[in-house]
């Protein structure tokens, strides 16, 4: 069950479609590489579970993996992970900073930049 009012679940998964061009937009290759375990993410907001589960592309920039997730507590969010070929082959996945959906498109890229390591993450 999809909780939110703010954004579908459609328009959640056309929005990390946005991510994903962005990824190429800044270089990213799209890659052959497959999970190797389901990947799937649960969180829980409210009492109520968030399932999903990504066939999302793998992306090679600059020596590294990065994927689109997404985490979804208070109000969903979409969060880039990032591996090494190493991690990637035992789907081990560091998550970047989570960021809001409803972010401008100049302010997703950024994030992107951010997640992908083009751009430090501004400091507080």
């Amino acid at each position: 069950m999809w909780p939110y009012s703010n954004i579908t679940r459609e328009e959640f998964e056309q929005k990390k479609d946005e991510i994903e061009r962005i990824i190429i937009a800044l270089g990213g290759t799209p890659t052959t590489l497959k999970f190797p375990l389901e990947n799937k993410t649960t969180s829980i907001h409210d009492g109520t579970s968030i399932v999903n589960i990504s066939n999302r592309c793998i992306y090679e920039f600059k020596g590294a993996y990065f994927t689109v997730g997404e985490v979804c507590f208070s109000r969903p969010m979409i969060v880039i992970e990032c591996a090494e070929y190493e991690d990637v082959i035992y789907n081990r996945w560091e998550d970047a900073e989570s960021f809001p959906v409803e972010l401008s498109h100049d302010e997703l890229v950024n994030e992107v930049k951010y997640s992908m390591g083009i751009l430090p993450y501004p400091e507080d």
